[in-house]
């Protein structure tokens, strides 16, 4: 998801977006292209993705997406769940897609996890994993010639997972101790709290690590984990890419064999579909009150956009939105954070999301200053993009397309880069087409669309959130802390 952090590009605020949206085209850029900065985008050659990117679907519903990338020796393999912390509808059972995260590191009877782990260690693979919102993926970097090897090991797992009490007990223990370290961050707290005001009925209410009240439930959930890998660990609901020094013949062929065979259990009864959240009726505030030590005031405004539509004007306006508002050559930025240093930081996202999200404004403010006034202040420069179409405002967009263009293409330095965004690409149609369309529609964003989007979605009240952070002593006692659970929560009958 597109991101704009200046000021201390060490932080991270999103802790469920653990990969900024990344956008890939052919191997080899032109060197006019890197080193333009201040070029107009649609002006610059046009850059095609890969056209021996192949994507297939095997019998059982499984999608694969084979890549051929100038990394000599090293591939990728990622396999993309389309099931996140959005899918979590049963009440009491919360944290689940990241619970999962854990639990399928626990391998099989053929191959247990101590097994499994020596034979990737062999191997010379690395792995790691990761929740978002909308999707949970399994990421391996390996040498190219151990690829047959590797995916008769990472398929195991998929078709044979082993799900036991004690594992199950284990790995709640984890999460567990992963949700008690995160309360050691204002940020995250403050981006958790935001979600949580926003939405009542949706499940991104909550966080990828859920609610507390269910985290301690877990080590007892195994009935509950047996029911959700039935229901979404299915090829059908997965997408296996490898990217990297391949031949796409002998890749194909070889996860044909390791993930062909994957038939899961029939759905023992329907997982119940996530709520569409209602419209927001008005402005909603909160505040957090952090009383773990001394905070600098933290503000966050948010405001309701719809899902994200890659290759639309709308959805590429909405993306080019952080650069414009929180960058180190907007107004607010150049007000607030250079000139009367009245702020640390800001930092703007746009949602990528496959639901409607929210598109933020975060700031660590100076010590001492007035969340409010600072508030009013972003808000006049929201409403100030809406409306400028001065010779100054086109070039900072000029600016903004071309930047984000020559960011995106040259993000692409491993093999894994490649998977993700082709992975990513996967939630929301062709792949290729995908990938393709975000670049060319950002190309073509004008102040007009710029304004469009600001008018539809941002200047309107009734879509608002703004939530505060702040110290015992600086609280508000007229604003309500955000709510735990959401007001309509949605029981899937029996666990």
């Amino acid at each position: 998801m597109p991101q704009v952090f200046a000021s201390n590009p060490t932080r991270a605020v999103s802790p469920s977006a653990r990969s900024t949206r990344t956008v890939l085209t052919a191997a080899v850029l032109p060197l006019s292209l890197a080193g333009a900065s201040t070029a107009r985008a649609e002006d610059a050659p046009t850059i095609l993705f890969p056209a021996n990117a192949a994507v297939e679907t095997l019998d059982n519903g499984l999608q694969m997406v084979l890549l051929p990338v100038d990394t000599p020796g090293i591939a990728t393999i990622e396999t993309w769940m389309r099931v996140g912390s959005g899918e979590e509808t049963v009440a009491g059972l919360t944290g689940f897609a990241h619970f999962f995260e854990h639990l399928m590191f626990h391998g099989s009877d053929e191959l247990p996890k101590e097994v499994r782990e020596q034979k990737l260690l062999e191997l010379s693979v690395t792995e790691n994993a990761w929740t978002s919102q909308d999707a949970t993926v399994y990421h391996l970097v390996l040498p190219a010639q151990n690829l047959a090897e590797v995916l008769t090991v990472e398929s195991d797992r998929f078709r044979n997972l082993t799900l036991e009490a004690e594992g199950v007990r284990k790995e709640a223990g984890a999460v567990y101790g992963e949700f008690r370290k995160g309360r050691t961050s204002p940020d995250r707290a403050v981006w958790e709290a935001t979600w949580a005001t926003a939405y009542r009925s949706h499940p991104y209410h909550h966080s990828t690590i859920g609610i507390e009240d269910d985290i301690a439930a877990m080590p007892e959930q195994l009935a509950a984990a047996r029911r959700f890998f039935t229901t979404w660990y299915r090829p059908e609901n997965a997408t296996v890419v490898i990217a990297g020094d391949i031949d796409p013949a002998q890749a194909r062929a070889l996860v044909g064999t390791s993930f062909g065979s994957w038939s899961p259990e029939p759905i023992p009864e329907p997982w119940p579909v996530a709520p569409v959240e209602p419209e927001q009726d008005g402005l909603r505030r909160a505040q957090v009150v952090w009383e773990a030590g001394p905070v600098n005031p933290r503000l966050v405004v948010a405001w309701r956009t719809p899902a994200y539509a890659p290759g639309t004007l709308d959805g590429a306006a909405l993306s080019l939105l952080p650069a414009l508002l929180a960058s180190d050559v907007s107004p607010l930025h150049r007000t607030l954070v250079a000139d009367e240093q009245r702020a640390r930081w800001i930092y703007a996202e746009a949602p990528d999301h496959r639901h409607p999200g929210l598109f933020t404004i975060t700031l660590e403010l100076a010590e001492g200053e007035d969340p409010s006034a600072i508030e009013a202040e972003v808000l006049a420069a929201v409403s100030a993009l809406a409306t400028d179409d001065s010779p100054d405002a086109e070039r900072r967009l000029e600016m903004t397309r071309a930047r984000n263009r020559r960011e995106r293409l040259l993000s692409l330095d491993s093999a894994h880069r490649w998977a993700s965004a082709y992975g990513r690409s996967s939630l929301y149609g062709p792949v290729p087409n995908t990938l393709q369309g975000e670049l060319d529609a950002a190309s073509r964003v004008q102040l007009a669309d710029v304004s469009r989007v600001v008018h539809t979605w941002l200047l309107p009240d009734a879509g608002r959130t703004v939530v505060t952070l702040v110290g015992p002593d600086r609280a508000d006692p007229n604003l309500p802390p955000p709510p735990i659970g959401p007001e309509v929560p949605v029981d899937g009958g029996e666990q």
